[in-house]
C-alpha cells in the first residue's frame, strides 16, 4: 500500500490528517513559465486518437503533467506526446471509452501503471470528490478544497487533474442535472487573466478545442452555497453545497450552463535522490 514516508515533510503539501492551522504557507500565486507544462488539445489530428480523440481529454490531461515530470526519461526512450496519450488511453492502462471517456478509476489506474513502469515508489496519489473511486486512493473529502489543490500544483513534484461536470437547469427551483464529465489539467493558482491576484482562481490547460493553446485559462472558482445535483452517474443525487463552480475562463461545453468541479485528482512524486558523482 503506496503511504507518504517521513520525507513528506519536505514536500510542499498540506497532510490529510493537519488542521488548517498546521498546514504550510502558500504563497500568493503560483503560475508556471508559459510552456513549462504542455497544453495538448485532444482532437489533434496529428495524435492520430482513437475517434480522433473526441472523448480522450483524461488522457490528455494527464499526458500534460506527466511530460513535464518525465521530460527527460520519455525523451530518451523517444516516447512523443502523442505516443503518450496512446499509451495512457490504451485498454492496459485507462481503458477509455469513446463513449464515455474516462472514469477516476479509470484514470488513476493508468496513472499507477505509468509510474510504476518507471520505478516510482512512495508516491502520493489521491483523489477529492464524490466521484466513484477506490478505497486505496481515498480522502473522504467529497468536497474538492482549493487549498488541498493549490499545495500540490505548486509542488515542483506534484500534478493535478481536476473532474470537470457539466450541468444544465431543467428550471430555477429543480437541482442540475449532469450531462457530461470532462477532464482538464491544473497548473497554476491566484491570479485572473488581466494580472491580478486573487485567491479564487485556479489556471488550467483544457484539452478541449474549446480552448486557447496560447495559454493557460485563468478559472474563478466559485464556492456554491445551495442545490441539489441530479443524474445519471453514481452518488447522485448530492447537494451541491460547498462544491465549486468553474467560471470566467471556463469554456463551457455545448448544451451545458455550469461548470463544477465534481472532483480533483492529486499526484506527489518523492524528492529525485542527489545524483552521484
Amino acid at each position: 500500500m503506496r503511504s507518504f514516508f517521513a520525507a513528506l515533510s519536505a514536500l510542499s503539501i498540506v497532510s490529510l490528517a493537519l488542521p488548517l492551522a498546521a498546514e504550510p504557507k502558500l504563497k500568493e500565486s503560483f503560475v508556471p513559465p508559459l510552456k513549462a507544462i504542455p497544453d495538448l488539445t485532444q482532437t489533434d489530428p496529428k495524435g492520430k486518437f482513437a475517434d480522433g480523440g473526441k472523448n480522450f481529454c483524461g488522457p490528455v490531461a494527464v499526458s500534460n503533467s506527466l511530460m513535464a515530470l518525465f521530460r527527460d526519461d520519455l525523451k530518451w526512450n523517444d516516447v512523443s506526446h502523442y505516443d503518450l496519450v496512446n499509451q495512457l488511453a490504451s485498454q492496459s492502462r485507462m481503458n477509455t471509452d469513446l463513449t464515455k471517456g474516462t472514469g477516476v478509476r479509470q484514470l488513476i489506474h493508468g496513472v499507477e501503471l505509468f509510474l510504476d513502469e518507471r520505478g516510482e515508489k512512495g508516491y502520493f496519489l489521491k483523489f477529492q470528490g464524490w466521484r466513484r473511486h477506490d478505497n486505496l486512493h481515498r480522502t473522504g473529502v467529497t468536497e474538492p478544497q482549493l487549498t488541498w489543490i493549490k499545495h500540490i500544483v505548486a509542488n515542483k513534484r506534484g500534478a493535478v487533474w481536476l473532474n470537470v461536470g457539466w450541468y444544465r437547469e431543467t428550471s430555477p427551483d429543480e437541482p442540475l442535472v449532469r450531462i457530461s464529465g470532462h477532464w482538464v489539467t491544473a497548473v497554476g493558482y491566484g491570479m485572473d487573466s488581466s494580472g491580478k491576484l486573487d485567491p479564487d482562481y485556479l489556471l488550467i490547460h483544457d484539452p478541449s478545442p474549446r480552448a486557447s493553446t496560447a495559454g493557460p485559462e485563468y478559472v474563478m472558482m466559485t464556492k456554491i452555497k445551495s442545490g441539489v445535483l441530479t443524474g445519471a452517474v453514481r452518488n447522485l443525487p448530492r447537494p451541491a453545497r460547498n462544491l465549486y463552480q468553474m467560471e470566467d475562463g471556463m469554456r463551457l461545453k455545448k448544451g451545458a450552463q455550469f461548470a463544477i468541479l465534481d472532483g480533483a485528482v492529486g499526484l506527489i512524486l518523492k524528492p529525485k535522490a542527489p545524483a552521484k558523482p
